[in-house]
C-alpha cells in the first residue's frame, strides 16, 4: 500500500472518530436537558364568576328566579339564619356584590327563639305549642329574597275559632310565590302569588281579615321607597289609625304619597309566649290593602333613594299579581 492510501485511510479515521465524539457529546447535551413543562387544564372546579347582567334596552331578557320553599326555624341561631339568607341571595342582580344582610332589617334576631307558625295567625291557636308550630310565616321572605315585595297578614284583632270553616279550610295561611321573573332591560321585577278567596272578600270572615305589604326583602336589597303606580281590583285603605305616626293616615297611602318602609324582624311579644317571638314589625298602615277579585294587578315603583316626586323614574318596576 503507498503513501497516499495510508494518509487517506487515517484521515478518514480521524474524521470518523471526531464524529463520533462529537455525536456523544450532542447525545449527552439532550439527555441533561429539562424535558419543556406542558400546560395542563385545571381539573379542580373554580369558583364561577358573577354573571353581569347588561342586557339591552328592552332586550327581552328575563331572569327566572327559583322559588325557595318555607321551613321551620325555631331553634335557630341569628347566624343560622344569615348564612341561610346568603345562600338564597347567592349572586342575585338585585343585591349588591359581597351581599350581607342588613342590620337594620335582621339586627335585632334573637338566636334560638321562637318564630310565628303558619297555623298561629288568624285563627286561634288550640294550644300554646300552635303558636310556633310548622314552617315560620317569615321563611316565605326569607328564603326567597327575590321576591322583594310580597303580601302578609295586616293586623287580626279577632282571631277566628279554630271551628270555623275559615279555619278547617285553611292549612295555615302562607304566601309563599308562585313564579319570580325579572325584565333587567326594563327594570321590572314580576311576582305571582296565589290567594284564595279568603283574601277577596267573597266569606263571611272578611270584615276581619286584610292584607298588607312586607317588604323586608326590599329593604334588605336597598330598595327604601315606593308609591303605587295602579292597583286593578284592589286598593289601599284610607283613614286607619297609624301607630307609628300617632295619627289617622287619610289620604297618606302609598296610591298616594312616596313613603319609606321600615319593615324590621325583632323579638315581640304579641305571639302570647313567655319570652316572646321573632316577628315583624312595625304595623304600617300605608301599606295595608284589600283585594275584591283575581287577578289583582298591582303595579309599584320603588327607589334606592327618596325621589323628587312620584313621577320620578324608579330604581326598580315591581308588579305583583295575586290570581
Amino acid at each position: 500500500m503507498n503513501r497516499e492510501w495510508k494518509n487517506f485511510i487515517v484521515l478518514v479515521l480521524v474524521i470518523y472518530i471526531i464524529g463520533r465524539i462529537g455525536w456523544i457529546l450532542y447525545e449527552e447535551t439532550i439527555r441533561k436537558t429539562p424535558e419543556p413543562v406542558q400546560t395542563a387544564t385545571s381539573t379542580v372546579s373554580q369558583k364561577p364568576e358573577k354573571r353581569v347582567y347588561k342586557p339591552l334596552p328592552d332586550s327581552g331578557e328575563v331572569i327566572n328566579f327559583p322559588v325557595n320553599a318555607p321551613m321551620c326555624f325555631n331553634d335557630k341561631t341569628k347566624q343560622d339564619i344569615y348564612d341561610l339568607r346568603k345562600t338564597f341571595v347567592a349572586d342575585s342582580p338585585l343585591y349588591p356584590d359581597n351581599y350581607e344582610p342588613s342590620e337594620e332589617v335582621f339586627g335585632q334576631i334573637v338566636s334560638s327563639k321562637p318564630w310565628y307558625g303558619k297555623y298561629s295567625r288568624p285563627c286561634k291557636p288550640t294550644a300554646e305549642s300552635d303558636i310556633s308550630r310548622g314552617d315560620s310565616l317569615l321563611s316565605t321572605a326569607i328564603n326567597n329574597p327575590n321576591a322583594l315585595i310580597a303580601p302578609f297578614e295586616a293586623v287580626t284583632y279577632k282571631a277566628f275559632a279554630q271551628e270555623t270553616d275559615f279555619c278547617r279550610a285553611h292549612d295555615g295561611i302562607m304566601f309563599i310565590p308562585r313564579s319570580i321573573k325579572y325584565f333587567p332591560g326594563r327594570k321590572l321585577l314580576e311576582i305571582v302569588y296565589p290567594v284564595s278567596d279568603v283574601m277577596t272578600g267573597k266569606n263571611k270572615y272578611k270584615e276581619k281579615f286584610w292584607l298588607q305589604l312586607l317588604a323586608l326583602n326590599a329593604r334588605d336589597a336597598g330598595f327604601n321607597y315606593v308609591t303605587a303606580v295602579s292597583f286593578e281590583n284592589g286598593a289601599f285603605y284610607d283613614s286607619i289609625w297609624d301607630n307609628y305616626t300617632k295619627t289617622y293616615n287619610k289620604n297618606s297611602n302609598i296610591s298616594k304619597i312616596i313613603y319609606r318602609f321600615r319593615d324590621y324582624i325583632h323579638l315581640g311579644t304579641s305571639c302570647g309566649l313567655r319570652g316572646g317571638c321573632n316577628n315583624i314589625s312595625p304595623r304600617q298602615t300605608a301599606v295595608e290593602f284589600d283585594i275584591w277579585a283575581r287577578p289583582a294587578i298591582l303595579n309599584l315603583k320603588l327607589w334606592r333613594k327618596q325621589p323628587a316626586s312620584r313621577s320620578a323614574e324608579p330604581d326598580l318596576y315591581c308588579k305583583l299579581i295575586f290570581e
